[in-house]
């Protein structure tokens, strides 16, 4: 159990994500309203080795992050539910990913140009048209937003430099679902730390690549210590320019300070 601005989270850690989905399911029909009642997925579809994301189970992620790490005005507990696959995956700090958010308003002034390069620095990916979270696509005016927080994309109308619409999409007709005066965009990449963390990180990171290489190259594995500088010093550039890079993952213990 755990709390949160004076409100009990109870969290329940079944074995597999088959036996979470049936308590999931049972304690929603025991229940009066599932409203309180979260279930936390992996984000993969099979064994993080594979690294086949799900994009569905991304967004359950992402809603049930922002639901634990936002102020509540109800103080009924709320119920978690997950396996061990699913929290063993490193995600960002409340702290942090509160200090990203990108909270965008009917009536605000934004710069496009600016508002595009905070959503690539929150992960996102430029593409013509949106098919999937993670990506967003400007057509003259119009800024199209398919975040892991909602299940349909959002459009963003603007005049000049004022927003003058919100409205949820579908993702395949590009019909309005429903309008609003405002929009939460959660990063596209859960996994954020701070500048002062990226930078210790990227530094530890080096270090051990050192070792590691001169390690191989003692033993005469010259062909390994080049794919590993390849491969470590790629995604350390990725990590310096955009925060973060395909299977981040692997480094979480450079982020949290956790020991070999």
């Amino acid at each position: 159990r755990s709390e949160q601005a004076g409100r009990h989270i109870l969290v329940f850690v079944l074995d597999d994500e088959e036996a979470a989905g049936y308590f999931y399911h049972d304690l929603v029909q025991l229940s009066a309203s599932d409203e309180n009642i979260l279930f936390f997925p992996s984000s993969f579809r099979r064994a993080v080795k594979y690294g086949q994301r799900d994009s569905a189970n991304e967004i359950l992620r992402t809603e049930v992050l922002g639901r634990i790490s936002s102020p509540q005005a109800s103080s009924s507990p709320l119920y978690l539910v997950t396996y061990p696959d699913a929290i063993v995956e490193k995600v960002t700090s409340k702290e942090t990913l509160n200090e990203h958010l990108l909270h965008l308003q009917t009536g605000e002034a934004h710069n496009l140009t600016q508002l595009e390069q905070r959503l690539q620095d929150l992960g996102f990916r430029r593409r013509d048209y949106v098919y999937e979270p993670g990506e967003y696509a400007v057509r003259g005016s119009i800024l199209d937003i398919y975040s892991y927080t909602y299940e349909q994309p959002f459009r963003i109308d603007f005049f000049g430099d004022d927003i003058e619409s919100i409205e949820e999409v579908d993702s395949v007709s590009g019909q309005t679902i429903s309008r609003y005066d405002s929009y939460k965009i959660y990063p596209a990449n859960l996994f954020l730390t701070s500048q002062e963390s990226q930078l210790q990180a990227i530094y530890q990171i080096e270090n051990d690549l050192k070792e590691q290489e001169d390690y191989f190259m003692s033993i005469g594995k010259t062909l390994e210590a080049k794919r590993l500088h390849e491969r470590v010093t790629y995604d350390v550039e990725m990590i310096r320019e955009l925060g973060h890079c395909s299977g981040i993952e692997n480094y979480s213990r450079y982020f949290d300070g956790r020991a070999a």
